[in-house]
């Protein structure tokens, strides 16, 4: 999102013959496969000031997110009046129908067909009740079906192929075949219970290192998400750093950053600068 790119020589011009083909905002992206790009990542993405969440984790709604440049959004789903609902924690906190929230995303694909989108949804429902809020949106047929150990198209194959959206369940997805078991097969995270920047570590949690997909938790909860802790570790060079030190320590490179309050501090150039220099190829 909002990327600057550029290679030593130039990209091949698009169909229309008007100039080179964008992916996710620049032409370098669309030959990378998935898990050499890295992507600015939202955690609770649907909890937010704007749309009047209680206890926030973003200042701004999925909609500004998607404008501002956010490509992964982690996401919670909770069961309410027997319906698939957004929600984080209790849904008194805030909620909003899975069926409306994939409304927002599937409006912003409509109107931006060269962008790639990255869910990683930890669900209270069954895995048919998501089937049928996505069908609900029109956004079943954007999922990509993947199998594990498999080499990850291109982001321009994704676009090609009508699948821009990659959809990871923290559990093991059930059998819904576009809702792919992340952690058992994909990818895997750090540590997500800091209090402090002391306790933001690069140690390995959910999933296996071998697998091609890195998520770094990046985020504060003392006990709750605040601005004031985003403040603390958002900004660079603190942020910058820390990502620099796992992929270092993992031999592997960076793939998704998940912050509470992307608009303070500096998520978006962070991963400019991944995806500038490279650091995100295998």
């Amino acid at each position: 999102m909002i990327l600057l790119l550029a290679l030593a020589c130039a990209p091949a011009p698009d169909d229309s013959g008007t100039g080179p083909r964008i992916c996710n905002g620049h032409a370098d992206l669309c030959d990378r496969p998935l898990d050499a790009v890295a992507f600015p990542m939202t955690h609770n993405a649907m909890s937010n000031a704007e749309d009047g969440w209680l206890a926030p984790n973003q200042n701004r709604s999925i909609d500004r997110q998607l404008a501002d440049g956010v490509r992964g959004f982690m996401l919670d789903v909770h069961p309410l009046d027997d319906e698939a609902f957004l929600c984080h924690g209790s849904c008194d906190l805030g909620s909003e129908r899975l069926a409306d929230g994939m409304g927002r995303f599937r409006r912003f694909l409509d109107e931006n067909p060269d962008e790639v989108l990255v869910f990683v949804l930890q669900s209270d429902v069954d895995p048919g009740w998501i089937a049928a809020a996505f069908d609900q949106a029109g956004m079943t047929d954007r999922a990509r079906v993947q199998a594990p150990g498999d080499p990850w198209p291109s982001l321009a194959a994704l676009l090609d192929g009508g699948t821009p959206l990659v959809v990871f369940s923290q559990d093991e997805g059930g059998d819904v075949p576009w809702i792919l078991a992340g952690y058992r097969d994909f990818m895997w995270d750090t540590p997500y219970a800091a209090t402090t920047p002391e306790d933001l570590s690069c140690a390995p949690l959910r999933g296996s290192t071998d697998h091609s997909l890195f998520l770094v938790n990046h985020f504060l909860t003392a006990p709750i998400a605040l601005p004031e802790l985003a403040e603390q570790v958002n900004p660079d060079p603190f942020l910058s750093e820390r990502i620099d030190a796992c992929a270092q320590q993992a031999g592997q490179a960076v793939n998704f950053v998940a912050v509470d309050f992307y608009d303070i501090g500096d998520l978006l150039p962070a991963i400019a600068r991944l995806n500038q220099t490279g650091q995100t190829r295998p």
